[in-house]
């Protein structure tokens, strides 16, 4: 069977990336090992290939930890990013800054 076809198809026609109404914060470790780095690069670009605002950043030394850990490096940037959206703040845009 063709794997695009039947439900699956359809389950797969879903997550096709749109853009979406709200920016997106995007964190990756150089050295992850679980998400490779290339992988999240691959994303983003597709992101700002369909016009998504994306703040991506890439914390040097850091393997696979969650932004919401509150012992991760990037905890109190990815609080403030949040912060700063629900205070009406203009989201950074990686996409058109060029990375």
């Amino acid at each position: 069977a063709e794997p695009t076809s039947g439900s699956l198809g359809a389950r797969l026609a879903e997550n096709v990336p749109t853009r979406l109404a709200v920016p997106l914060l995007v964190t990756q470790g150089s050295d992850d090992t679980v998400v490779p780095a290339a992988l999240t690069k691959r994303i983003v670009d597709q992101r700002c290939r369909s016009h998504q605002v994306v703040d991506y950043r890439v914390y040097s030394n850091l393997g696979h930890r969650s932004p919401a850990d509150v012992g991760a490096p990037q905890y109190v940037q990815t609080m403030s990013w949040i912060a700063q959206r629900f205070a009406g703040e203009a989201a950074p845009d990686s996409c058109s800054a060029g990375r």
